[in-house]
């Protein structure tokens, strides 16, 4: 039970009522009657009302605790009548609960407490909606100061992560995301929905397409951002789902915040001929940027590029930087020197004619005693050097060789040794005329020899290579030679997590070595995936075609890497993968992967490729992806038509299929998501000169090829690109 009093009912004037009635009737909070509730420790309560009188202004009653009778929290309507039956006070409505209750202290115009009904427990409801974010509660106090460690060793710090930290610092932010080639002339986009809405009149409004800002947590453009009516801006999930809108128009120059999840957003916008109320000086598309974060590019830049100021404010710092003596010691770790000289082609008995009347080399043949090896690519205007000595005299030499198969004249180098009447010596380094695309030794053989004539000590340990200076110790062809630095020792990328998305030549297939396990060993790196397999095209890159046994990327396979290397390309040209196309291209909707990714027959290679990365930095915004492009093309590398072969060249069409895809893979990967793009053709140095003995198939690498050119090219760039 709970005491109610009071000492002090009094009307407005302050005078204390005397003799008259106080009633208490069981009532909702609400106030309306009931008709009976079960009182504490059971029985039955009715309806009566309790009454008491008030004198002086004072009473005291003793009413049942609302908070323990069923239901809990009734009320009691509370009223005082004169002797005639006037009301002087009232109707309220109380909740008295404890041990006594003060009705002086009570506040007639704060709300009772809801009427609870208490019986068998139901079923669960439906769960509501989430309610806002509260606001961050202050940071607490720091705390005391940890013991003082040992000291560390500086000089054990991981190099790979501190060059990519640097790199990380001075990276480009603020590439252009607005594709004025992409616009939707007379839309609308609905802020309620989403959707797009027609506009009857031409010429008046426009709508971006999806802009990609999954990656950021703000961005800026140079144009209004409106909300006009039922138009405005709206945001969506990675699906391109509609999730939010915003709620009213942003001046140009003025950050917007990206809600959390979204990864598009879309507005509209008015052309410059027909101003609207929110944007009365509305840009030409072609004059609109969007970038992320809050500040924009001191000067207009095109789609997909960076500021000028912004990458000369990044480059000139980062010269600076420990990340050159990091990367330049991690380097050391890997092969410096390629031995290009291949025994194994050679015509015996043949020598290099210099006749004096023209000075242009050529074949002479039945010179007994003399070898002639070649062609061994090199780079025109740049120098070879070989450890043996070359026969050179009036009349035989070695030679340079144009792109077109045409001896060159015998330039100053070698004619001022001929003329000395002496072999080239040992470890001599020439200069390669600038038209030169091959280089084509001569060695006496023979059994004796002296002067110009004399004998080579042994053939099996000649060595040619691009530059000036090489290793010491005899290096196979296609070898590679170290520096004295143990490559076991290094482990410069040890703990960042690679994956691979490739095709046959990564896989393996005629060398029988995957690429992926060979690089992890150069670098330390540790292999988390490899999707690798015969035939895989661009539109396979999300799924397992061919390779059941390895699951197709997903979410948390992606989102457990911090780097990918992309090569996919070489099958390029298949009726399922569609032409190269440009860079404005988007996939169509169509059917999908068993990952759920569209990849419909017919769409081209960019508008795949762009799909592909959209998605893997949809699902991890912090991987780096490297793009590289194909040395070959496996659908268009043959004289006669067909695809590989033994022996095989990449015509001119092969080639310029590749020109296209590298072109086609620098416009997408390059500039529109700043991934770096290797271009395998032009740097790793297998052409026509060598394809034959590096890939006997016209495609796949042998496995010194695969060991000794690739994996080595591909160590020194991941670690080169990696930013962990």
């Amino acid at each position: 039970m709970t005491t109610v009093s009071a000492t002090n009912v009094c009307d407005a004037s302050g005078a204390k009522l005397d003799q008259v009635t106080i009633t208490f009737t069981p009532c909702t909070p609400n106030g309306v009657t009931l008709s009976g509730f079960n009182v504490p420790g059971g029985g039955q309560s009715g309806f009566k009302k309790v009454s008491a009188t008030v004198v002086n202004g004072a009473f005291s009653v003793s009413l049942h605790d609302t908070a323990n009778t069923n239901p809990i929290n009734i009320g009691y309507r509370v009223e005082i009548h004169d002797a005639g039956g006037a009301t002087l006070l009232g109707p309220w409505v109380i909740q008295p609960t404890g041990a006594t209750w003060s009705f002086d202290s009570f506040m007639p115009n704060y709300a009772p407490l809801a009427l609870i009904q208490t019986g068998p427990q139901g079923i669960q409801g439906i769960q509501g909606i989430q309610g806002n974010q509260g606001i961050q509660g202050p940071v607490g106090p720091t705390g005391a100061t940890g013991a003082k460690g040992d000291p560390g060793d500086v000089s054990k710090v991981l190099l790979g992560q501190a060059a990519g930290a640097a790199v990380a610092s001075q990276l480009p932010t603020g590439r252009n995301r607005f594709n004025p080639a992409t616009i939707k002339a007379d839309t609308l986009i609905l802020a309620t929905t989403g959707a797009e809405s027609a506009w009857g009149s031409s010429g008046y409004y426009y709508a971006t397409d999806f802009i990609y800002v999954a990656d950021l947590s703000q961005f800026i453009t140079n144009t209004v951002v409106a909300k006009e009516g039922s138009a405005g801006c709206a945001f969506y999930s990675i699906d391109k789902t509609f999730m939010s809108s915003l709620s009213a128009t942003v001046a140009a120059n003025t950050a917007i915040a990206i809600p959390a999840g979204a990864a598009f957003v879309r507005f509209y916008a008015a052309y410059p001929a027909h101003p609207s109320g929110p944007n009365t000086a509305p840009l030409a598309p072609t004059a609109i940027m969007v970038v992320g974060g809050s500040v924009l590019p001191g000067s207009f830049v095109s789609f997909g590029y960076y500021g000028k100021e912004e990458v000369d404010a990044k480059v000139s710092p980062i010269q600076s930087t420990a990340i050159w003596s990091a990367l330049k010691q991690t380097q050391n770790y890997l092969p410096k020197y390629a031995n290009l000289l291949d025994l194994s082609r050679v015509q015996t008995s043949t020598a290099i004619g210099y006749p004096s009347a023209t000075g242009i080399p050529s074949l002479a043949t039945g010179v007994t005693g003399f070898s002639l090896y070649g062609p061994i690519p090199v780079y025109g205007g740049g120098t070879v050097t070989v450890n043996k000595m070359m026969h050179c005299n009036a009349g035989y030499g070695p030679a340079f060789m144009d792109a077109n198969g045409a001896f060159l004249p015998m330039g100053t180098d070698l004619k001022t040794l001929w003329t000395a009447g002496v072999g080239i010596p040992a470890n001599t380094t020439l200069n390669v005329p600038t038209t030169a695309v091959s280089f084509w030794p001569y060695f006496n053989v023979s059994a004796s020899g002296s002067g110009n004539n004399a004998a080579i000590d042994s053939i099996a340990t000649a060595m040619i290579v691009q530059g000036s200076t090489f290793s010491g110790t005899y290096i196979p062809f296609v070898g590679s030679g170290y520096d004295t630095v143990a490559r076991a020792a290094a482990q410069p990328l040890a703990g960042v997590r690679v994956g691979w998305l490739g095709d046959s030549i990564s896989a393996g297939y005629g060398s029988g070595i995957p690429l992926a396990p060979l690089v992890a060993t150069l670098t330390g790196h540790t292999n988390s995936y490899d999707l690798s397999w015969t035939g895989r095209q661009m539109w396979h890159a999300l799924d397992n075609t061919g390779k059941t046994a390895t699951a197709f990327p997903t979410q948390a396979i992606v989102q457990g890497l911090d780097m990918l290397v992309l090569w996919l390309g070489t099958n390029l040209g298949g009726a399922s993968n569609g032409p190269i196309g440009t860079a404005t291209d988007t996939p169509s909707v169509g059917t999908t992967n068993a990952n759920g990714i569209t990849f419909p027959g017919g769409d081209t290679y960019c508008s795949q490729l762009k799909a592909v990365i959209e998605q893997l930095l949809a699902w991890n915004p912090n991987l780096r992806i490297i793009k590289a492009s194909p040395y070959q093309s496996n659908n268009q590398n043959a004289a006669t038509g067909s695809t590989g072969g033994a022996g095989y060249l990449p015509t001119p069409a092969a080639l310029a299929l590749l020109k296209a895809v590298y072109d086609a893979d620098v416009a997408v990967a390059g500039l529109q998501y700043g991934i770096p793009v290797l271009n395998l053709y032009s740097e790793m140095g297998i052409c026509n000169a060598n394809n034959q003995t590096l890939l006997p198939d016209g495609t796949h690498p042998t496995a010194s090829t695969q060991q000794n050119r690739i994996a080595p090219y591909f160590a020194r760039n991941v670690i080169r690109y990696c930013i962990k």
